[in-house]
Order: C-alpha cells, then structure tokens, then sequence
C-alpha cells in the first residue's frame, strides 16, 4: 500500500472532506496523488490508449472537483466509487463519441452527397444530371427526414437548433440525420 493512500486513509477523514470543499490546493494534490494512479490502472485495464485514459481521467476530476461542495461521503472507499462511476460514464462518452465520428467519416465518402447537400453550385450537364438524382432521392425521405435535412444542411443549422425548431431531443434529431443519410446513399449508390 502507497504510504499517501495510507496517510489518507488514516488522517480523519471528514477533516479532508473539509478542506477539499474549500478547495484546499494540497488536499486535493493528496487526493489525486492517490486518485490518480488507481483510476489510470483501471483505464489502462479497459485497453484505452495513455493519451485517451489520461483525457478521461481529467474529465472525471474536473467533474469531482465541480460537483464536490454538493457531496457527501463518510469513507475514502465511498469516494473512490463515485469517482470510478463517473470515470466509466466519461468512458461511455468517449466510445460513444468515437463511434459516432466513425460512423459520419463512412457517410462522408460518398463526394457526391456532400456536394448536393452543402447545396453548392453545380456546372455542366453531369453536375446538374446528379443534382437532378440527388433531389429525386431526397423527395424519397420522410417529410422528417425531409426537415431535418433541410434544417441541417440547406440552413446550416446546428443539431441544437433543428431540434429545438421540430420540438424533438438532440438524440432523435441524430438518429433521423444518420438514418436518411443512408438512405441516400444506399439509393444513390444503387442507382435508385
């Protein structure tokens, strides 16, 4: 055992309570002395690389350090646990995240979509012959679809701002963008 996880867990624990409450500089050292070293073994046991774990550690002391004054603990084990749980919601958030922007680089390959979406200028007779395919297929969408899509790209608005204009979460909004960019681009590359 450390000789500060030691020291921690035998000075008087509501003492340490009260002085990381008043954002005592050394108390909070001790603690992510201790913190630290623990929640970074356990990061690097989920197979996150240093630099993501060490980014999801600082997340989650940020978030320990900001909701600290509204909190109770009676043990140093209690405390642990509420760190480690927002460690594996900031490890949640991170693969969600990672996800998403996979997902969004594998619709991005398609030139021709972003080309009509972004709603740019087309020249010659094969841009306006996609502009012509694209707009047919987007006819195709849901009028939800349809709307968001609008909203999204031809107003460039952001996800926080479409979903508040159709009164549906950002959640749904992402769902109904990620679903009708496939559909167009499964009807576009099939020729539909």
């Amino acid at each position: 055992m450390s000789q500060s996880k030691v020291i921690i867990e035998n000075q008087d624990f509501n003492d340490l309570i009260l002085k990381l409450k008043e954002h005592d500089e050394r108390a909070w050292s001790q603690l992510n002395f201790v913190i630290k070293r623990i929640v970074l073994k356990w990061l690097s046991n989920k197979k996150l690389r240093p630099e993501h774990a060490y980014e999801i550690y600082s997340n989650t002391i940020a978030v320990l350090f900001e909701k600290f004054r509204e909190l109770q603990f009676s043990s140093f084990s209690g405390l642990k646990s509420y760190v480690f749980s927002i460690a594996e919601n900031k490890v949640k958030e991170f693969y969600r995240n990672d996800l998403r922007s996979k997902m969004q680089d594998r619709l991005d390959d398609v030139p021709e979509l972003c080309y009509v979406l972004y709603m740019t200028e087309a020249d010659g007779e094969v841009a306006s012959e996609v502009v012509n395919k694209i707009h047919n297929l987007f006819n195709k969408l849901s009028k939800s679809e349809k709307d968001v899509m609008q909203l999204l790209y031809n107003e460039e608005r952001t996800n926080k701002e479409a979903s508040e204009l159709l009164g549906i979460n950002e959640g749904n909004l992402r769902i109904i963008k990620f679903r009708a960019l496939q559909k167009l681009k499964e009807w576009y590359s099939h020729g539909n």
